[in-house]
């Protein structure tokens, strides 16, 4: 039966909706409660004849006409003369009404609707017949006005199939004003959330690459499976295709995307390269008795730039950076963890590193507990081979790594404070050609938290001191080989783990004392709630610390805030003050506001004084701090008129890295709006005149930062309703949402 989940079938829903959806699709039928009328009488057949301010009362529906005619006996009605229905979300009115209870079939004529007192319509004539179909003859709605609407969407006959769930659309017109601007003469889909196969919302946009058009059809081929194909035109580039396949079964859900252009006039003018691009992707997850599971993530593409060029974003400031591929399998119990995978990466940008490439790694984990105390154990082994060339480092092509940590860890709750002591060893073998690499890193830790509470009628305040002990010996005679290693960001969290590299090739292997305190406030009768914590670690031993956050002696000093200070306004921010020349090594700050009215305003900055890893950046400018600030707000002028702008700032350079600003046109239908935007980015391809690969081209002084100027028009029509299970916006723009 139908419902009024039907609202999502465009014309249909509206209409639908209106009526049936408090019809039809309610359990029990429709049964007059009572009648009133100023004159009533019978006739010869029994019928009473009702006029004057005529009202009649179902268990769903209440009715209003000048004249009406009642037969009790079949429970019909005929209303006419300024007939009015309504319910608790719905008014209709029209000419004439005539109604059947005892088979529930309406007919109404020159019939105009409000649906929640934002949806508008109109029809012709309007059937319920006694199938449960429906037909609509000359019908139109819109979401904007009653009297002058932005648009509508009209068609010259509806009819929904109860039977099969759908709706056939005849004659579909979309209007701007009184200009039809889309025609279709046949369209049939999916009523509910019932599938049937045929065309999707066209999707229309202008973008940087000019107007970007696509039309989906939808193929319903089986109750678990499905494509969507999608051809597309793109102005500035040219003509190509999207496919995505969907696939469910008891123990397997994944999908498959192609999409491509078959040939790219832009691409070619910059790099004279004609050939057809693409790019691909499969996603898998498979249960197996909830005991084995699998994943499978595979993307690849033409080449490195078509995420930059071919994608969905309005004014292309959207990157995809890399290129994720990986197989993962693995079985588990309870208590044990036994898993498979393959892992490779492709970087999209000439100018970064490439990783490695596992193929394979095998892990097991395992843990056991008895009372207060845990034992785990994890290891893993993994073939490592490197991807693409580069000049800055002689790493090896392939690596063989064997890893294993064993862990005892005891735990102790007491009423307000936790007492934790665990020990245990990483053991890493690496074998680089024929030679044979062990690194044996034991260690010990201590840690004691103590939770002082305050609670009032005001407020509820949590203040934590923790002090923790990490005792760590790297016994490696030889430097290991980095494969997966990365320096965290120093912060609260990370200053009290054991290692401040992720990864298993690198060890902080100096001993520490780290004390700190977390404190938290929130208010009983508002939304205030405070967050703030400090921390340094106190270094026994000179190790090998990449940092220069770090000296002989002591960590930097690492503090953090979080402030809500209304529902409104908050701030979150970090620092990292160096104990070396007690000067700011790094930190952010965020403050925003975000009103009822529409207003925001954001502010950003953030800084870094040295680049840890600068050894392995080959950018000229490597050396220098970063400093940036970015603004940004909207801000609702009149009741339709927004005004909105950001600002980025280079503090260093002295010079705007992307400035924005423009205006938004909002009503109850539409949205229109013209921004202005300068920016710069990085250029992949003006390298290669000079240089003979883009590290050369970096380090030798060669900067890939180019700036862009461009003007954007975007348009997007409100609450249009949709068509078929999944769609593509009409004319869109996600900018300001």
């Amino acid at each position: 039966m139908l419902n009024n989940t039907i609202l999502n079938i465009l014309i249909a829903s509206s209409i639908y909706l209106l009526c049936i959806g408090n019809i039809s699709a309610v359990q029990e039928p429709i049964k007059v409660e009572s009648i009133d009328a100023e004159s009533v009488s019978t006739d010869e057949f029994g019928d009473l004849k009702l006029s004057g301010n005529v009202y009649i009362k179902t268990n769903y529906l209440e009715f209003w006409s000048q004249k009406a005619t009642y037969n009790s006996q079949n429970q019909s009605f005929i209303l006419e003369g300024e007939v009015k229905a309504l319910s608790k979300n719905l008014s209709i009115d029209a000419s004439k009404l005539m109604a059947n209870l005892s088979n529930q079939t309406f007919f109404l004529s020159k019939t105009s609707y409000t649906l929640l007192e934002k949806t508008f319509g109109e029809a012709d004539e309007f059937s319920v017949l006694s199938s449960g179909n429906v037909e609509l003859l000359n019908t139109s709605f819109n979401n904007c006005s009653k009297d002058d609407p932005v648009w509508e969407v009209s068609a010259k006959k509806i009819t929904l199939l109860s039977d099969e769930q759908n709706v056939i659309i005849r004659d579909i017109k979309l209007k701007i004003g009184k200009v039809p601007v889309f025609y279709f003469p046949y369209l049939r889909a999916a009523a509910g959330k019932e599938r049937l196969s045929g065309f999707l919302t066209p999707s229309i946009r202008q973008g940087k690459d000019g107007l970007d058009i696509s039309l989906p059809y939808y193929f319903n081929i089986a109750a678990n499976q499905d494509i969507t194909l999608a051809p597309r035109y793109v102005e500035e580039r040219g003509s190509g295709l999207s496919l995505s396949y969907r696939y469910l079964s008891d123990t397997n859900e994944g999908e498959i995307s192609l999409s491509g252009l078959s040939k790219d006039r832009k691409y070619k003018k910059e790099t004279g390269n004609e050939s057809s691009r693409w790019r691909g992707s499969w996603t898998q997850s498979s249960n197996i008795n909830n005991q084995i599971f699998s994943e499978i993530k595979y993307e690849d593409a033409s080449d490195e730039f078509y995420f930059r060029d071919v994608n969905d974003d309005l004014i292309g400031s959207s990157r995809k950076d890399y290129l994720r591929r990986s197989v993962n399998v693995w079985w588990k119990s309870p208590k044990v963890k036994l898993g498979l995978s393959l892992k490779e990466s492709q970087s999209l940008n000439p100018f970064s590193l490439e990783d490695y490439k596992s193929v394979p790694v095998i892990s097991l984990s395992s843990f056991t507990k008895r009372k207060d105390f845990l034992f785990l154990f994890s290891s893993n082994y993994g073939i490592f081979e490197q991807q693409g060339v580069n000049n800055l480092s002689q790493r090896p092509k392939s690596i063989k790594r064997s890893f294993y940590q064993p862990e005892l860890r005891y735990k102790k709750k007491f009423n307000s404070s936790d007492f934790t002591f665990s020990l245990g060893s990483e053991e890493t073998v690496y074998r680089v050609d024929d030679k044979k690499i062990e690194r044996s890193a034991p260690w010990v830790e201590i840690e004691y938290k103590v939770y002082l509470e305050k609670n009032n009628n005001e407020f509820y305040s949590l203040l934590t001191p923790i002090i923790k002990y990490i005792n760590v010996k790297d016994n490696s005679h030889a430097p290991s080989p980095q494969i997966d290693t990365r320096q965290r960001s120093q912060s609260f969290q990370n200053l009290y783990k054991r290692n401040w590299f992720s990864g298993g090739d690198m060890t902080s292997d100096r001993n520490r004392l780290i004390l700190g305190i977390e404190h938290f406030t929130s208010s009983k009768r508002s939304i205030y709630n405070n967050y703030f914590s400090l921390g340094r670690a106190f270094l026994q031993e000179q190790g090998h610390p990449l940092s220069t956050s770090i000296d002989m002696n002591k960590s930097a000093l690492v503090g953090e805030f979080k402030s809500f200070l209304n529902d409104k306004t908050w701030l979150t921010g970090m620092v990292e003050w160096s104990s070396t020349n007690n000067q700011l090594d790094s930190g952010f700050i965020n403050i925003a506001h975000e009103s009822e009215t529409g207003l925001s305003l954001n502010i950003k900055s953030s800084y870094r004084r040295n680049t840890s890893s600068s050894y392995l950046v080959p950018w000229a400018d490597r050396f220098e701090p970063i400093n940036n600030i970015e603004f940004s707000s909207q801000w609702p002028i009149f009741e339709n008129l927004t005004i909105f702008t950001k600002i980025k700032k280079d503090l260093e350079k002295s010079s705007s890295s992307d400035i924005l600003y423009g205006f938004q046109y909002s009503n109850c239908c539409l949205k229109a709006g013209l921004m202005k935007r300068k920016w710069k980015e990085q250029d992949f391809f003006s390298w290669q005149a000079n240089y003979s690969d883009p590290f050369s081209a970096l380090s030798g002084g060669y900067d890939p930062i180019k700036e862009r100027d461009n003007i954007y028009v975007f348009l997007e029509f409100k609450q249009m309703g949709r068509l078929g299970k999944e769609i593509s916006e009409v004319i869109s723009s996600t900018l300001l949402e």
